[in-house]
């Protein structure tokens, strides 16, 4: 924290001195650092710093405490709540929705039923099979987090790799296949990777709302053909001499589909994705659409107190910290100040140039 707290101060001396920003904008480049460098090095865990950066941007732009210098807007400063409002964003409890729709899946086996129904339809063949694990993951992965699929899918796999040569390519391919497909597929919805989320807030905070539908309609298509293209670059990655025949089939729960808890979470999946999808037509949000199975498994018997403590809590504090730092960009002006560095770039070329590079 010491560090930390000299790094400020010296990002801040040197932002000033040297290119003479508004005070807001410079505290506010500071603190956006700062995040960046505590959440790769990690000198404490990712969510801490998720609360420092709403803590600092209280202080000094909130400035309860009326440290002089620090009035901005017309000497008028955000409120706290602005700030707070982070932590409880509706893409927060869009993905929190998620999670919770995920814990259910895994606890009746509903994940274990789609992979499946989806695996059989490609067929026997080694290719095939590829092909199937892919979907499947990439299918399971825009309503899990990337992470979670992936060592779901994996460990679904291992019957599958054991009965395999070690030298046969197809155990490469399945292996690196799974989390390939499992990065492509939570592009596919707003709930399928933290960045999504995370963006969806920022845009919020600008008047610009992406109803969950619309995003499928754009993603969706972009996730077939990316997990055609990384299928088609891991066969010639690594090609198979010959053809192999496998028969696929994962264990399911007891009682299986006709298990009374499998049935209401079925019915509580598939409701809760209808009404996402037609957020246009209901105009109910799809953060308040959200917090139904929440509500419904633990009233339903599907999740326990125990299940709802095992979620990713922290997770969804380090994606507030993200939307946090969105808040202070438009509060502290720098926002509209970096808009105005950038808009001699927004040509279509420069728009992918700057999409390569955050890619890569």
């Amino acid at each position: 924290m010491i560090i930390g707290t000299l790094l400020l101060v010296g990002i801040l001396f040197f932002v000033q001195v040297r290119f003479e920003f508004p005070l807001s904008v410079a505290i506010m480049i500071c603190i956006f650092v700062l995040a960046a460098v505590f959440w790769v090095a990690e000198p404490i865990p990712g969510y801490a710093t998720s609360i420092l950066v709403i803590f600092l941007e209280i202080i000094f732009f909130a400035n309860p405490i009326g440290i002089p210098g620090f009035a901005f807007s017309q000497n008028k400063n955000p409120s706290i709540a602005i700030f707070l409002s982070s932590l409880a964003d509706s893409s927060i409890i869009l993905f929190l929705g998620g999670f919770v729709l995920a814990k259910a899946c895994v606890k009746t086996g509903l994940d274990r039923f789609f992979a499946n129904r989806i695996i059989r339809k490609f067929g026997v063949k080694s290719h095939q099979v590829l092909l199937g694990f892919m979907f499947t993951t990439g299918f399971i992965s825009m309503w899990m987090s990337n992470t979670a699929t992936t060592s779901m899918m994996i460990a679904l796999s291992f019957p599958l790799l054991q009965i395999l040569p070690e030298k046969e390519p197809f155990r490469k391919a399945l292996i690196l296949g799974i989390p390939f497909a499992a990065n492509i597929g939570g592009v596919g919805t707003p709930i399928g990777s933290p960045p999504n989320i995370i963006a969806m807030g920022i845009l919020r905070q600008q008047g610009i709302i992406i109803p969950f539908g619309t995003w499928m309609l754009f993603a969706v298509p972009l996730v077939v053909v990316l997990i055609l293209f990384a299928w088609f670059l891991l066969l010639k990655l690594f090609p198979q001499k010959d053809s192999l025949d496998l028969v696929v089939e994962f264990q399911e729960p007891e009682g299986g589909a006709k298990s009374f808890s499998f049935r209401v979470t079925s019915i509580i999946f598939l409701g809760t994705v209808v009404l996402w999808f037609t957020e246009n037509l209901h105009g109910v949000s799809a953060g308040v659409v959200a917090l139904l199975p929440l509500i419904l498994f633990p009233t339903f018997g599907i999740l326990n107190e125990k299940d709802i403590n095992s979620l990713d809590w922290s997770v969804l504090i380090l994606i507030a910290g993200g939307i946090g730092i969105g808040v202070g960009f438009q509060q502290s002006g720098m926002g509209p100040w970096f808009s105005g560095i950038l808009k001699p770039i927004t040509k279509p070329e420069y728009a992918v140039n700057v999409l390569f590079f955050f890619v890569f």
